[in-house]
């Protein structure tokens, strides 16, 4: 009885053996890790207003172009590995820059940024580049790389405007980019109390025909969350103050575009390889298996060694 109780015992240990091998083999319970190339990328479209009103003195950079320019420069560096592309908007919308990771590039473009001469246009409508940019964030899918584990990019949207509006006829709504667009911020520039505009020439500021007195613009934050509201982002007002606080400002509302961007996507599972545990199973089945092996031929010597001593036992 003793003896079947052993020999089912033993069975049932290689059985679990022969189990455990088949899983370290097939890999059972293992979990790849993330695909890196699966995640997507990030791509910033950047509108920057340059209108007259973006040459106000009411900023501590020079003006408000200015510190827009800065800003954008300090996003590009919060996000290195987004590509950027930038739109300029005033009498008309233009890319002055298509999507791209050169940051020299973006460097060389915003430089050359200007603020339009109050000749240019027949008033500011804050809503121009909306249909320019609602062509460049629609086409995400379109510039998607090839491939199964290839991912749509993530779009980031960033207005950077006084939001000052003076054409004629009702404001424009920006309500078509909430679609396209997987976070959106709105940078506003300029002061409440508004500032001097000077002319391109330095001769003077730009004065107000209807009274000869300077004109004087002043940032419109009623506009400026409206446009943030209408498009489901956030309105970050600009100070312009060259500060270490001013700058992390910067480097926190990046940050909040990248998790806005990537808030809807589902979390990766982290790898997981679960061979050891299989391995450490196996090894402790196998060396009861090594010991009766090594019985067994301990015994077998021995055995051996007996049928020799009684052969040369029987010749003599």
């Amino acid at each position: 009885m003793r003896r079947l109780a052993v020999l089912a015992l033993v069975g049932l240990r290689r059985l679990a053996l022969l189990a455990v091998l088949a899983a370290l083999l097939l890999g059972v319970g293992d979990v790849a890790a993330p695909d890196e190339t699966g995640v997507p990328p990030l791509e910033v479209v950047v509108a920057v207003d340059r209108t007259t009103s973006m040459a106000a003195d009411d900023d501590p950079a020079g003006s408000r172009l200015l510190a827009a320019r800065r800003d954008v420069a300090a996003l590009a560096g919060a996000l290195p590995s987004a590509r950027f592309s930038l739109v300029a908007f005033g009498a008309r919308a233009e890319v002055e820059l298509p999507l791209t990771t050169d940051r020299e590039a973006l460097a060389a473009e915003l430089d050359t940024l200007r603020p339009e001469a109050p000749t240019t246009g027949a008033g500011s409508a804050l809503a121009r580049p909306v249909p320019l940019l609602a062509g460049i964030l629609g086409g995400a899918a379109d510039r998607a790389p090839a491939g199964p584990t290839a991912a749509v990019p993530q779009q980031l949207l960033v207005v950077l405007t006084d939001g000052e509006d003076t054409a004629p006829g009702p404001a424009g709504s920006w309500a078509a980019l909430a679609g396209p667009t997987d976070a959106v911020l709105v940078l506003g520039y300029g002061t409440p109390g508004g500032g001097r505009m000077p002319l391109p020439d330095g001769s003077g500021p730009v004065t107000d025909p209807a009274t000869g007195a300077p004109a004087v613009s002043r940032r419109d934050d009623a506009a400026l969350a409206r446009i943030a509201d209408e498009v489901g982002g956030d309105y970050l007002p600009r100070t312009g103050e060259l500060t270490p606080a001013s700058d992390a400002a910067i480097d926190g509302a990046a940050e909040r575009l990248r998790g806005d961007a990537y808030a809807d996507l589902a979390p990766a599972v982290p790898g997981r390889q679960a061979g050891w545990v299989w391995g450490a199973l196996l090894l402790l089945l196998v060396l009861p298996e090594l010991r009766l092996g090594w019985r067994r031929w301990l015994e077998g010597r021995h055995e051996a060694r007996l049928g020799r001593a009684a052969r040369a036992e029987a010749v003599r």
